[in-house]
């Protein structure tokens, strides 16, 4: 499972505003007059930037495929969807049905697995909250262009003649350009650092720092847990080799 961390802050109020004034039921003109001198206070000071809003949001990246090789390279079976091969049919609805089958089960054991990972936060007092699907399709879409004024909702389209997928409908960003260290993508700039294992200390008060920054900052930190085998197996790898070069050919300690 690969884990990914996105802490964001963000100066955008959206239509917190336009809720609040459609949320107006008071009809009385000293209070209509110091409602509306208040919103027009809250809009200009959005304006320059003045509200940040901080968000961190965990998501949790489950490959079935890897997983089931795993679990055969470890010599325990998967008792998930059964092998597509045993039961191979020409017909059209028995496909179907097996590939339904195949979904649910995968669905179910990564629902097992989610469920002990939120039981997990509960107890860390974590309170977790699960998105739905029209919020992550927000989520992504605000990922991919946050300065789009305009936000389309996730639709299933049972009319179209043809399957509108997801991914088609949340395309509305292009490419500006692209180097060895960033990528431009609608006026924005977006680089990666890769680490192939953490540091070995931290820094104090970084975290304090990022969130009394004066403009919006988005950091996405992906985690990804290897193989425990193949780890120990470097690690036994890189103990032999640094017992090796401390001893001379005869097997003593070396002295420099």
């Amino acid at each position: 499972m690969r884990i990914q961390i996105r802490y964001e802050v963000n100066d955008q109020v959206g239509d917190m505003l336009d809720k609040y004034e459609d949320a107006r039921h008071t009809s009385l003109p000293a209070a209509l007059a110091l409602e509306e001198e208040r919103v027009r206070d809250w809009k200009q000071r959005a304006k320059y930037g003045e509200f940040l809003t901080r968000s961190l949001t965990m998501y949790f990246i489950w490959d079935p495929e890897a997983h089931r090789r795993v679990m055969a390279a470890a010599g325990t079976p998967w008792s998930g969807a059964k092998n597509a091969t045993q039961t191979f049919s020409p017909f059209k609805n028995t496909c179907i049905t097996r590939e339904r089958a195949q979904h649910e089960a995968i669905l179910a054991q990564f629902q097992s697995l989610l469920r002990g990972i939120e039981s997990s936060m509960v107890a860390a007092e974590f309170e977790p909250v699960r998105m739905s699907h029209e919020e992550i399709f927000l989520e992504i879409q605000t990922t991919i262009s946050p300065f789009c004024p305009v936000r389309a909702k996730l639709r299933s389209h049972p009319l179209s003649v043809r399957y509108i997928s997801a991914r088609e409908q949340l395309m509305n960003a292009g490419i500006d350009g692209m180097t060895e260290s960033y990528v431009c993508i609608d006026h924005l700039l977006w680089s990666v650092v890769t680490m192939k294992s953490p540091p070995d200390q931290t820094w104090p008060g970084l975290i304090r720092e990022l969130q009394t920054l004066g403009f919006p900052l988005v950091i996405s930190t992906n985690i990804f847990i290897p193989n425990q085998t193949k780890v120990l197996e470097i690690y036994k790898r890189r103990h032999k080799k640094m017992i090796a070069a401390q001893v001379d050919h005869r097997g003593n300690p070396r002295l420099d």
